[in-house]
């Protein structure tokens, strides 16, 4: 665009100027926060869901949550799609309307910023008429800090930065571009975060983006920067549609190409900053998880800051019922033994049942990777684990593959290290709050176990070990093989988990859901939450329907042959579900998943209390972040 100059009259504007690659953005408070990644509204579409646009913007609304936009907020209008064209109102018309809709909540500092610069639906104007419509539309807005409202380069970073010190990076994206599919949802952003080293400064917390339509996700995945030993947390983030999702209205431009179907859904991440550079964050799937999320940690962040925690978690406890759990063995589906296996006296399960009885969430963890027998077991990390599961009422255990060693079934010593992990797993075992123990094939179900090894009738040996029968002989846990299911009746709610070992050649070192999601297509059944595999990146995703859970371990090194040996991150990664309706909130690491369930039991628990107190408590969660 021509600048400028004194021979011309009036003021020209280079547009270019005003889309960035780099904003800080300076945010009003402290937190906790709520950060809503909204893509491909597709307002003004005829096929777009009203009724979800709208749930959209009053979510919005709400106190303390804030937006990024993520392109293809309007329909747009491209003269060579006569199909998406149809029934859609002017661009003028679409962009004035935008602008009414979008300027509310951006007077309230409700708006990060946006993404420009695409190549698709506002994109087409400047494609086929070199007219900017994400320029146009939001040049009146302001941002949260009061300044212009930041138009972003499709790729570009966007910097929260908070009155404590506490920092935050998104890399936003409406296209992420290449390395993304249909079973590989958030693709695209993580092979753009991975063209990042962890130790560049421009490494962001999170990737996000949309456009894809029918991929919605978001994954918190764990890496370790090899240098420093230190464990990276980033968020991949791709966002649902309004458009086509109703249906009654699907998007014909997309079904007539044989797309999968379009997908509702928003991504989510509950932001606590932290003085200096660091951030807490809880990232989470749709709209009212994240907002039930918000409400729940920011009355948490109040009762803990005022020590109160004890005191609240009495006074909850004394109007609620006891959590119990019931394992149904008439009810589970065991498995048929063969005559090979007859000396065997314990049962195993690929479906174990359970029933339990709650008034307030459960959590339920993933306990694995302690591999004893190995040079690298953090036994002391472990057992924080197994303590929160012995004493925490609604806090239950399910324990995955390689509790011993690959290959301790020819080691003299295999005894000893036998023990030593029903040692590890007993407090919580002798509660009952072991949902099922994996019996794995190079691990605990080596047939290996069943041989002598040395000379084990003067003590320099074993003599042959049943491991099932003596697991069971100290604890009453039910026993699974790879590819069961723990199926648990919560409050009439049922959750299926899907529980493997082996992944069928299917596992990926770059994505580390890729084996799971294959076996749980392969069920051809329904699955919540699927846990397991064994591959070195670590950590959780989420959809509107599904769990997937990449487990961590207490080893210092992931099984891999020698000599490749990789650092493993720790494990603890659980999920938290409720009683009486389907809801489920993942977390990657323990320590989220100790101190999210510790929110979400105060704030379920809340209603239980005399409506005094409750108005009490409420009045010092909002004080604590104003």
């Amino acid at each position: 665009m021509i600048k400028h100059q004194e021979k011309y009259p009036g003021r020209m504007i280079e547009i270019s100027e005003k889309i960035a690659q780099e904003k800080t953005v300076i945010m009003p408070d402290n937190g906790p926060i709520r950060l809503l990644f909204i893509s491909d509204l597709h307002m003004f579409d005829p096929d777009s869901s009203r009724e979800y646009i709208n749930q959209v913007l009053e979510e919005l609304s709400k106190p303390n949550t804030y937006a990024v936009l993520l392109g293809d907020i309007i329909q747009g209008f491209n003269p060579t799609r006569a199909s998406m064209a149809a029934g859609t109102p002017r661009l003028d018309e679409q962009m004035l309307t935008a602008e009414a809709i979008l300027k509310p909540f951006a007077d309230q500092g409700k708006i990060i910023a946006a993404v420009g610069g695409t190549d698709s639906h506002e994109g087409w104007a400047d494609k086929n008429m070199t007219f900017d419509a994400t320029y146009f539309m939001f040049r009146n807005l302001k941002g949260v800090d009061g300044q212009d409202l930041p138009i972003m380069n499709n790729g570009g970073y966007v910097t929260l930065q908070f009155p404590n010190g506490g920092k935050h990076r998104i890399r936003v994206y409406h296209d992420a571009g290449g390395g993304g599919s249909a079973k590989n949802m958030v693709g695209s952003e993580r092979s753009r975060a991975m063209e990042i080293t962890v130790d560049d400064p421009l490494c962001p917390d999170q990737v996000v983006g949309g456009h894809t339509h029918s991929r919605a996700m978001i994954t918190t995945e764990l890496a370790i920067n090899a240098a420093t030993g230190e464990v990276i947390s980033q968020t991949f983030a791709t966002g649902g549609t309004a458009q086509g999702i109703d249906p009654n209205r699907p998007n014909v431009f997309l079904t007539a190409r044989g797309v999968a179907p379009s997908l509702p859904g928003l991504p989510a991440t509950i932001l606590t900053p932290h003085p200096g550079d660091g951030t807490t964050r809880r990232d989470v799937w749709g709209l009212e998880n994240s907002g039930k999320l918000l409400e729940a940690v920011r009355l948490w962040e109040a009762i803990e800051s005022r020590n109160l925690g004890t005191e609240i978690e009495s006074m909850i406890r004394e109007n609620i019922p006891t959590t119990q759990a019931e394992f149904l063995p008439d009810s589970s589906r065991p498995v048929v033994r063969t005559s090979a296996d007859q000396d065997i006296q314990n049962q195993v399960y690929d479906v174990a049942r359970w029933h339990v009885r709650s008034a307030v969430p459960l959590l339920t963890v993933f306990l694995g990777g302690t591999r004893y027998g190995s040079s690298s077991t953090d036994e002391s990390a472990a057992r924080k684990v197994v303590a929160e599961a012995a004493n925490n009422p609604e806090a239950f255990l399910i324990i995955t593959r390689r509790m011993v060693d690959k290959g301790l079934s020819s080691d003299p010593d295999r005894d000893a290290h036998l023990s030593d992990m029903v040692d590890l797993i007993e407090p919580a075992g002798r509660n009952g709050k072991i949902l099922a123990l994996l019996m794995d094939d190079k691990g605990l179900r080596d047939p290996g176990w069943k041989k002598p090894i040395g000379d084990y009738e003067s003590g320099d040996g074993s003599s042959p070990v049943v491991t099932g029968d003596y697991i069971q002989s100290r604890l009453p846990v039910p026993l699974i093989y790879n590819g069961s299911f723990v199926v648990l009746d919560v409050g009439g709610v049922a959750y299926r988990y899907y529980i493997r070992d082996k992944l069928g050649n299917n596992g990926s070192s770059i994505n580390p859901f890729a084996g799971l999601e294959v076996q749980v297509a392969r069920t051809r059944t329904g699955v919540d939450v699927a846990a397991g595999g064994h591959m070195p990146r670590v950590g959780v995703s989420q959809t509107a329907s599904r769990v997937v859970v990449a487990p961590g371990g207490y080893a210092r090194w992931s099984e891999m042959s020698k000599g490749n040996e990789e650092p493993l991150p720790e494990g603890g990664q659980a999920v938290i579900i409720y009683p009486g309706e389907k809801r489920m909130i993942a977390c990657a690491t323990f320590v989220e998943a100790r101190d999210t369930h510790r929110a979400v039991f105060y704030a379920t628990g809340l209603q239980f209390l005399p409506q005094k107190t409750q108005t009490k408590l409420l009045k010092m969660a909002r004080q604590n972040i104003s």
